[in-house]
């Protein structure tokens, strides 16, 4: 029952973003007509007529609904989190549908909006393209507002989960005291360096973090003293989580190039539409989370 009153909550507020970013590509085509009606242009005024006006808006306004309704159906396209493809396809969508369907009302005129005749016949084409063109500047502009909003919503959000996750951090120090530095011997991995065939020892309450070098290696951070250790192994991110570090939950991935023990971070920090940064005890190197862990991040650093 929470589930369906939750997806009822996120569809309304699909659909009230959906109308309002279409209520404004209507506003802006009922605008453009104004402005050409009292222009020098000629016979305008008597060819834009209230009737005409409102089927434009009209026109305008369903055609954006119904661009954002297929996209939404056919690829998930959120008003609550654009995404860059969804996005450019979501405006092509709306400039054809709405181009048609003004181009279907003027053709429809006794002499058409946009109608220029050269000697006694009319262009058809020239109609299209500028129904067309009037189609692309009311979608741009929709489509600027819609962007605005969803980085201001996207900023908030990053800002909340950040307090939140820090809020948490302090709990989990609080609740683990002076324990962090208690070596256990099943919290000690060995890890081969590549070298003579010898392994390296790390304690995992040591392990900082560790980032993709290149294709073929990976560098370990760790600090088992006063001073800072790297070590650079051959193999994959991916690998070193999963034959290292799989039975210690509190080393896990942040992002495609890194993984970190989520028992040094001390703080994170919002960085607006680009989600955050991690800062962990022991470096001064800030660890980025991508969008692909930001919810794993958050559930980890925010449980009780």
């Amino acid at each position: 029952m929470a589930n369906i009153k939750k997806r009822c909550s996120i569809l309304r507020a699909e659909l009230k973003s959906r109308m309002g970013y279409a209520s404004i590509s209507a506003i802006i085509v009922a605008v453009i007509l104004i402005i050409i009606k009292n222009s020098a242009m000629p016979n305008a005024d008597e060819r834009i007529t209230l009737a005409v006006a409102v089927a434009y808006v009209v026109a305008t306004f369903a055609a954006q609904l119904a661009a954002d309704t297929i996209c939404y159906i056919t690829t998930g396209f959120s008003m609550q989190s654009i995404k860059a493809w969804q996005g450019i396809l979501n405006t092509v969508l709306s400039i054809a549908l709405t181009g048609t369907a003004l181009s279907c009302i003027d053709a429809t005129c006794a002499d058409g909006i946009f109608t220029l005749e050269y000697g006694d016949t009319t262009s058809p084409a020239q109609i299209a393209i500028s129904n067309f063109l009037l189609a692309a500047i009311a979608t741009a502009t929709s489509a600027s507002f819609a962007r605005s909003s969803e980085q201001r919503r996207r900023r908030t959000e990053i800002d909340q989960e950040c307090e939140l996750i820090n809020e948490g951090i302090a709990r989990r120090h609080a609740d683990k005291g002076n324990k962090t530095g208690l070596i256990i011997m099943n919290q000690i991995v060995k890890i081969d360096s590549g070298e003579d065939g010898n392994d390296v020892e790390i304690a995992v309450c040591d392990m900082i973090y560790a980032r993709k070098t290149d294709t073929r290696h990976v560098t370990i951070v760790y600090k088992p003293g006063i001073k800072t250790c790297r070590l650079t192994i051959e193999g994959n991110i991916n690998e070193l989580l999963h034959s290292c570090f799989g039975n210690h939950h509190q080393v896990m991935r942040c992002h495609k190039d890194y993984i970190v023990n989520t028992d040094r971070i001390t703080h994170v920090q919002s960085l607006g539409c680009d989600c955050y940064e991690l800062k962990l005890r022991g470096t001064k190197h800030a660890i980025p989370v991508s969008d692909r862990y930001r919810q794993l991040i958050y559930d980890t650093l925010t449980a009780k």
